[in-house]
């Protein structure tokens, strides 16, 4: 209770009844009692509107209605009205509207035009709801339940101000307001949906005995999809009002027939639904003619259904539908549904069909195309908007009834009883049809049965807007299918919400197809705004770094919504669809962990393309941790189907024993099976078995049966492949001529791949005679095409320039156009391009780029560039952070040296990553049970310097001369430095010697010049100037200033060398223009001086700058090598 403050009201009066306000009642109560003068009537008012509410204690001499009396006679208005309800209904007026009531106008008085004209003296509806709202306004129960009561009339249709009103009047106690708000939580109209705010209302209806409270509770009770689901309650509450609720006997009846709660029993069904149609309660009818029906009665259903269908009931018109379907004839229905085409076709709108002409027969309805169709047209779909549940009664399913009709041929099944098949004859149909859809005349049986879809379509029965669409969809009347979808969608129709967002979608997928230029079948394009993001594990998925790319499709908002509405009822391939619309960003923000969860509960609901995308999402690794355990379990699952492709995959597994025990044989066995079923790969992998004898016996003639088949089918890597067969020089059926046959065969078909092997061939020679003219030719043509192989070999040649004179800006050109069309390679190479600065392009910007689509791509060398350029900073962005994801995305594919690569992120000490030697240690000790060399060196000297926990020599020189075992070359260098310092072991040249010269054999910089310098000076060894002059060059030449100083040396002495003050003198200042503190350096030039000329010293300057371009050079390419791979 309460009204606005007027500006009067004193400080006191504000604050307690803004206490009330607030719910604080037992303050404002205190307030209120100070209250004096004017205002202490509306005070005694609240008071005692408190009390009664129950929100207070009262004191002992406060009672509620002498309260409310005092303050009447003080003349307070709404404490007189409050009395009167008290006094008169039993507190049935909200007093809190009475009091905010005094200054509403009443409504004006009535005129004639504000009657209805039937005569029967009923208020227009505007007046009406005029005059109800006032009088609800003022607090009268009843008036609030009327006036909800007419906001939910279709007239006047406003659910959420009706579920207001008589939310207003069940907090009062109202029992029908109570039993309509919690039909109104039931199904979600006007309010959100809450089953528990249901279970409340209509419980405190039942409680004040309202019958039809009953049922609907037991509704929600036997509701298996309800989280309330209490079957047994249900019954209880139905047997308790059976006798005074009719529709709960139809309700029980429905129970009957389910064969979940109680047992099946159809007998008692059948009593109850003829007391409840005994009552009068329509659906008895519906649902008892839905028995004849079952039973192939007809003559029985019919009079019923008419009965219903006479009152405009659309699901008897449905069912009426059905039967008549039944008889009709595939060629009948598609006249009628052609003569619509014709409509359509000739004045370009709908035209209502002419199905006067389409003839009478006797045949089963439109044998359906798949399996919706299937259970549309061969199963009576009894679905009823009366009762709890959606009742089915498909032909297979064994009842009591079928038991007596076992013996019923395929011919009277369609045709049902004699009766009912010759309704048209008869009259029968006439008498039945004349007040429904009016002469039926020269029409057959499918077009009474189109007629009846279509009026039981438009009175809303969604099962018909359902079946209407699905006509119109076979038909290829696609926006008049996609209407009838969407309204049988609006309607909560699952099947109809997954068709048409699978028809929206397919309309936009061609729109989008449209619109963007055609690629190969094999390319993988994946959008430039690529990112990689990491999505917190948990229990049940371990995700990593994802492909995350911002590529929303915003219209493809609605057929998401109508999707995602499918799924959550249950579709399991609209749960499939929904996952990978998550995926694409198609209509919603893309969401992989989404994506992954819908896709599970589709592939656990049977939809086979979710169960082979789980077992690739857990086979590859690119979005779930590696799991070849549930890999192979998705495989069989859809493999046990008889899926080409699963059977493809899992042999694939057994052959390369990955997630079982390797086994060719069983490999074998899968492919045969994939192959049968016309699977491509499977016939060019069962051609390998047999070129190689895996799994069967050695065959190459049977491994060229099935590359043949395999190329009728249209392969290009089956021609590869067997042209490749005939071209082995130990292949059983090798023949040079076959495969120039085959291949020029197929470039006479104008096949591009074909015309790109060929011209292989010929390019390289071998068995085929070289021809470069005809093979540049051909690969000409097949440039032309566009073709991105050929771009981009056709650039490598004129990189190359061993077949042509080279030509980097060709080169490039041509590899570009490839790395448009995202083929890995071509975008690998313009990185490369890009960073070393070749034809004219260099900009380590596009560098980035380039090698970030390759990866994307799946190319692992991409990564690994982009991780070194960000660790080294090449571009000028260092970021370690960085550098660490794209060695993790190494790491999971397993490639050797991205462990070492991230453990040495953690060893430097950066901005956004410290140093961690307990995570370098991880990755380092990760990789030495791999067996990679580096790893177990790295981890070897981290035990040497004692940088990790437990450190310990011995292990650490176990593990570097295991790496020098695998001829590593830094451990090699280590090793030899160890033996020449003798610290460690009894210092031994040459044993130093023997491992400097394998590391030498590595292009080891540090080992070259170490080991010239033992040959110059005769370390374990005699002195060898020439061999020490070599290794020192070449050290130099790779920009080593400690060489480069050596080097020096020997020109001025002329050891290995011819003297030279001048090539002294270049070297030296080489030496210093990398390292101008290098004191030795400095000392050593100052020396040169006093020796040479200002010419000569003019010229050591000129081949200075000679050299140091090729120095440059050099090092630029040994960094590529180390960033690049």
């Amino acid at each position: 209770m309460h009204r606005e403050e007027t500006a009067t009201d004193s400080p006191l009066l504000s604050e307690a009844k803004a206490l009330y306000r607030a719910g604080n009642c037992e303050e404002a109560a205190s307030l209120f009692r100070q209250c004096r003068g004017n205002e202490q009537a509306e005070a005694l008012c609240f008071i005692a509107t408190m009390i009664l509410d129950k929100v207070i204690n009262p004191r002992t001499s406060e009672d509620p209605e002498k309260l409310l009396q005092k303050s009447a006679d003080m003349g307070f208005p709404p404490a007189k009205y409050r009395l009167e309800s008290l006094r008169e209904t039993q507190d049935s007026i909200d007093d809190a509207m009475a009091m905010d009531s005094q200054q509403l106008t009443p409504p004006k008085e009535y005129t004639e035009k504000d009657f209805l004209k039937d005569g029967n003296g009923d208020l227009g509806i505007e007046r009406r709801k005029e005059s109800v709202l006032y009088y609800a306004n003022q607090g009268y129960v009843n008036a609030m339940y009327e006036y909800g009561m007419i906001n939910l009339d279709e007239e006047s249709r406003d659910l959420k101000v009706g579920a207001f009103w008589l939310g207003r009047a069940a907090q009062k106690g109202h029992a029908m307001a109570q039993y309509e708000l919690g039909c109104l939580y039931f199904r979600g109209e006007g309010v959100p949906k809450d089953d528990l705010m249901a279970l409340l209302w209509l419980g405190r209806a039942r409680e004040q005995g309202i019958y039809r409270a009953h049922c609907e509770l037991a509704k929600i009770y036997t509701d298996r999809k309800n989280k309330f689901y209490s079957p047994e309650e249900g019954v209880r509450l139905l047997n308790q009002v059976k006798e005074l609720c009719p529709e709960a006997y139809m309700m029980l009846a429905q129970i009957y027939l389910r064969d979940d709660i109680v047992q099946y029993d159809a007998e008692k069904a059948r009593e109850y639904l003829e007391k409840a149609k005994a009552e009068g309660v329509l659906g008895a009818y519906v649902e008892i003619a839905k028995l004849y029906i079952l039973e192939r009665k007809y003559s029985d259903a019919l009079p019923l259904l008419k009965h219903v269908a006479d009152k405009q009931d659309s699901e008897s018109l449905y069912l009426l539908a059905l039967i008549f379907e039944r008889f009709g004839e595939n060629k009948a229905l598609d006249k009628v549904i052609d003569n619509r085409r014709n409509s359509v076709d000739e004045h370009g709108e709908n035209v209502k069909p002419d199905i006067s002409e389409s003839s009478d027969s006797n045949s089963k309805y439109l044998q359906a195309d798949n399996a919706q169709d299937r259970k549309d047209n061969d199963n009576f779909s009894m679905t009823t908007e009366r009762g709890p549940a959606e009742t089915s009664f498909p032909d297979n399913e064994k009842t009591q009834s079928d038991n007596e009709h076992e013996a019923v041929t395929d011919e009277e099944q369609v045709t049902g009883d004699v009766a009912a098949t010759d309704l048209l004859k008869s009259g029968v149909a006439a008498d039945i049809l004349s007040g429904i859809i009016g002469d039926i005349s020269g029409k057959g049986y499918s077009d009474i049965a189109y007629e009846l879809y279509g009026k039981s379509a438009e009175l809303g029965f969604t099962e018909a807007q359902y079946k209407l669409a699905c006509i119109y969809h076979k038909k290829g009347l696609i926006d008049d299918a996609m209407a009838w979808y969407k309204k049988a969608a609006d309607h909560e129709h699952i099947a109809a919400m997954y068709e048409y967002a699978t028809m929206l979608k397919e309309k936009l997928d061609a729109e989008s197809a449209s619109s963007n230029h055609a690629r190969p079948a094999d390319m993988d394009i994946m959008p430039s705004s690529f990112r990689l993001v990491q999505q917190v594990p948990d229990k049940q998925h371990g995700y990593k770094y994802l492909k995350e790319y911002d590529n929303y499709k915003p219209k493809y908002h609605e057929a998401f919504e109508y999707m995602n509405k499918a799924a959550l009822g249950g579709e399991p391939r609209a749960q499939y669809l929904v996952s990978q619309m998550y995926s694409k960003g198609e209509g919603v923000r893309q969401d992989f962990a989404q994506s992954i969860q819908w896709c599970e509960k589709a592939a656990n609901a049977g939809d086979l393309d979710a169960q082979l995308y789980m077992a690739e999402l857990y086979d590859k690794g690119e979005v779930l941790d590696v799991n070849l355990q549930k890999s192979v379990e998705w495989y069989r699952l859809v493999a046990d189907k008889g899926n080409a492709k699963a059977l493809f995959r899992l042999g694939k597994m057994y052959f390369d024993g990955r997630g079982v025990q390797q086994d060719y044989a069983k490999a074998f066995s899968l492919y045969v099976k994939s192959a049968e079923n016309g699977y491509i790969p499977a016939m060019e992998s069962l051609a390998i078995c047999y070129i190689n004898g895996r799994g069967c016996t050695r065959d190459e003639s049977l491994a060229e049966k099935y590359l043949s088949l395999a190329v009728e089918h249209g392969s290009d890597n089956s021609v590869d492949l067997l042209a490749g067969l005939y071209m082995n020089s130990n292949s059983s059926v090798r023949s040079p001529e076959k495969a120039l046959n085959l291949l020029e065969k197929e470039v006479a078909l104008g096949h591009s791949q074909s015309m790109l092997i060929l011209s292989r061939l010929y390019l390289s020679g071998g068995e085929v005679p070289k021809n470069v003219e005809k093979g540049l030719k051909l690969l000409e043509q097949v440039v032309a095409e566009g073709n991105r192989e050929a771009l981009y070999e056709l650039g490598m040649i004129y990189y190359e320039g061993k077949i042509v004179p080279r030509n980097y800006r060709r080169a490039v050109s041509l590899i570009n156009d490839s790395a448009e069309q995202n083929y890995v390679k071509a975008l690998y190479m313009m990185g490369i391009f890009c960073y070393r600065g070749i034809g004219m392009i260099s900009k380590t910007g596009d560098a980035f780029n380039y090698f970030r689509k390759a990866g994307e791509l799946g190319y692992l060398k991409a990564y690994l560039a982009l991780g070194q350029m960000y660790e080294k900073g090449i571009g000028g962005v260092c970021d370690y952070h960085e550098a660490a994801n794209y060695y993790r995305i190494l790491v999971n594919a397993n490639y050797d040296k991205a462990y070492s690569l991230l453990a040495n992120v953690y060893l430097r000490n950066n901005s956004n990553i410290q140093i961690n030697y307990d995570e370098a240690e991880k990755w380092l000790y990760i990789g030495a049970k791999k067996n990679i060399p580096e790893c177990a060196y790295r981890l070897g000297i981290l035990h040497m310097e004692e940088k990790v926990r437990n450190s310990s020599v011995d292990y650490g020189l176990k593990l570097i001369r295991e790496a020098a075992e695998r001829n590593y070359a830094d451990a090699l260098y280590y090793l030899a430095c160890l033996f020449m310092e003798g610290n460690l072991f009894p210092r031994d040249y040459s044993k130093a010697i023997g491992y400097l010269q394998r590391a030498v054999g590595q292009n080891h910089l540090k080992s070259t010049t170490l080991l010239g310098k033992m040959y110059r000076f005769g370390l374990g060894c005699e002195i060898n100037n020439f061999s020490a002059g070599d290794l020192l060059s070449t050290a130099a030449k790779c920009g080593d200033h400690e060489a480069q100083l050596e080097l020096a040396k020997m020109y001025r002495d002329g050891a290995g060398v011819d003297r030279s003050y001048v090539d002294a003198y270049m070297w030296t200042v080489l030496c210093l223009s990398f390292d101008n503190t290098y004191r030795d350096a400095i000392n050593f030039k100052n020396s040169l001086l006093s020796h040479l000329s200002q010419r000569e010293l003019k010229n050591g300057q000129v081949m200075a700058i000679k050299y140091l371009g090729i120095i440059e050079e050099n090092r630029h390419k040994r960094d590529a090598e180390l960033i690049l791979g």
